[in-house]
């Protein structure tokens, strides 16, 4: 499967987005930079999942200098498809576990947040 370039006509508008609710999935530092962005533009992380308590412990603490409501710390990212606080979920884990977060995702009737709609197919190209 070829990857879009970041200038894919198809982006989502910046305002398009859900502000409240949204989890985030992995907790490495790239993950983080993510979440901090979104909360610096208005959205709120309501849950944090990762299977290493170190890393959930890192991520809280370096949101919580843009962010004053902590977020929820969970292990299991079942936990946040299936909260009624969450709109939205930025799935920052390895790459082996991207596509089924994405697929439970979508079966849960969230928002996977990406960058363009085609992060968001299945591999036959549809949604």
């Amino acid at each position: 499967m070829r990857h879009r370039r970041i200038n894919d006509t198809r982006l989502r508008p910046e305002n398009s987005w859900p502000r409240d609710g949204r989890g985030k999935i992995g907790c490495g530092d790239c993950g983080n930079f993510v979440a901090r962005g979104m909360v610096e533009k208005g959205a709120s992380i309501t849950f944090l999942c990762d299977l290493q308590p170190d890393r959930l412990d890192k991520s809280r603490q370096f949101l919580s200098e843009v962010q004053k409501a902590k977020p929820r710390l969970v292990k299991d990212m079942r936990e946040v498809f299936g909260s009624k606080d969450v709109d939205a979920v930025v799935i920052a884990t390895p790459d082996h576990w991207h596509a089924p977060a994405r697929f439970d995702v979508r079966r849960s009737g969230k928002v996977p947040a990406t960058r363009s709609v085609s992060q968001t197919e299945k591999p036959d190209g549809t949604g």
